[in-house]
């Protein structure tokens, strides 16, 4: 891949990225007013990195996981050390991301 067509992949990625962030950030405002609808997460990313944040409680995991810039289908969320099916909605909690690594 070319230098300037791996660019252009790259500023796609970052234009998808922020629609999924607004589309969540959107999510959460709705959520906002009244009824609590919103749910209270902590991710510890792969690398390490860990982020506080809310969510609607419609969001699933792999919306989650794609605000993240993560691939649902290369990572494994878990919670309280049990995996979770990616398009269950997102609960309250610890969630862990790992990345798969598989080999033949």
């Amino acid at each position: 891949m070319s230098k300037y067509k791996k660019k252009d992949a790259e500023r796609k990625g970052a234009k998808k990225q922020r629609e999924i962030e607004g589309k969540l950030m959107r999510e959460n405002l709705e959520g906002s007013e009244g009824i609590k609808d919103h749910t209270k997460v902590t991710v510890i990313l792969p690398g390490g990195a860990t982020k506080r944040f809310d969510v609607s409680a419609k969001t699933r995991y792999d919306d989650m996981l794609l605000g993240f810039n993560l691939n649902p289908e290369i990572v494994v969320v878990l919670k309280n050390g049990v995996p979770v099916p990616l398009d269950d909605v997102v609960e309250a909690g610890e969630l862990r991301v790992l990345k798969v690594v598989s080999g033949g």
